[in-house]
């Protein structure tokens, strides 16, 4: 939550909307009070700057609760979405999202494609967005573990100065008795 923006995730977000010819694509993570767009296609042209919205405006959060996709042709019929406030303010009508897991299995946010049309989302789609959603599990994960590694590059550098600095002490404790005897 809440990092920069990182060209990797922002490529996707537009082959997405590329491949589906939608008008926004997002790469959303979800918290128990808001989702943050780690990555959005189209969403600025529409709503200017924006890194995320409260779960009011969130058809992501249903993907992380139910842990499985959930296809919207039309929000304004759907039951599940219908009266959520991104339908009214940001025109969203037609959703697809597909979970985002992490190494362990937990879902942790969405990739979704919108449209401000209704429309009826094929197997297709579906197939897509989940080839693309394994993609950012991945780059999840690496970088993941590339901060792993380093929290452990830098307990391993503390651990070695302080092996270090007790050598020395010792070092420094045997030469005096060798100086005494």
């Amino acid at each position: 939550m809440d990092t920069p923006p990182e060209p990797d995730f922002d490529r996707i977000t537009r082959l997405i909307s590329r491949f589906l010819k939608v008008e926004v694509s997002l790469i959303s993570l979800v918290d128990a009070s808001r989702q943050f767009f780690k990555s959005s296609h189209g969403l600025v042209e529409r709503v200017g700057e924006c890194t995320g919205t409260p779960l009011t405006h969130s058809f992501c959060q249903h993907v992380v609760v139910s842990e499985t996709h959930l296809v919207v042709e039309d929000a304004r019929m759907h039951d599940l979405v219908k009266d959520n406030l991104a339908v009214r303010d940001l025109n969203v009508i037609a959703y697809l999202g597909v979970p985002l897991h992490t190494p362990d299995g937990h879902v942790i946010g969405s990739l979704c494609a919108i449209d401000s049309v209704p429309r009826a989302w094929s197997a297709e789609d579906e197939a897509i967005l989940a080839d693309f959603a394994c993609v950012v599990e991945n780059a999840i994960a690496l970088r993941m573990q590339s901060a792993k590694s380093e929290m452990l590059a830098e307990k391993n550098k503390l651990l070695a100065n302080e092996f270090n600095h007790r050598a020395k002490n010792l070092l420094a404790v045997i030469k005096s008795l060798v100086n005494l005897s």
